[in-house]
């Protein structure tokens, strides 16, 4: 007897602490809160600014950004210059293997497009080359 009372309060404590995301007891009578699209953020302690032409969707994930210095040039590294690669790539453009380095493989890659794009070809990604590399990123129709 005493087995049977302690299966039932078991499965009444599982019953009422299921869909309560702490495990407590559930509320009752709540509508569950409906999903949103987040606008995009810069996570803290990054200093990338995003530059956009578009309103961005879950098939143009792939993006140029620059730092708040405004600009990626020859010596720089990381995440952003990693994405730079990645969009000249998508792009067609022979840049190497996305290593986050901003080498003279991409200085002349981005030398390339620059030309090809009617722009002052001096190899540093500013806030028009990193426009026109979005721009030319979501006509191809190119994903990250």
């Amino acid at each position: 007897m005493t087995v049977g009372l302690v299966v039932i309060t078991a499965i009444a404590v599982a019953i009422a602490t299921s869909g309560s995301p702490k495990g407590g007891p559930a509320a009752v009578g709540t509508t569950p809160p409906t999903a949103s699209t987040p606008e995009p953020t810069t996570p803290r302690g990054t200093s990338e600014t995003p530059v956009q032409t578009q309103p961005t969707s879950p098939s143009s994930a792939l993006r140029v950004t620059i730092p708040a210095s405004g600009k990626l040039s020859i010596g720089d590294s990381g995440p952003a210059v990693v994405t730079l690669q990645k969009v000249l790539a998508a792009l067609s453009l022979k840049v190497g293997k996305p290593d986050g380095n901003f080498g003279p493989a991409t200085q002349a890659t981005v030398i390339a497009f620059q030309t090809a794009h009617g722009l002052n070809p001096d190899g540093i990604v500013g806030a028009t080359t990193a426009q026109k590399l979005n721009d030319a990123l979501a006509s191809s129709g190119a994903r990250g």
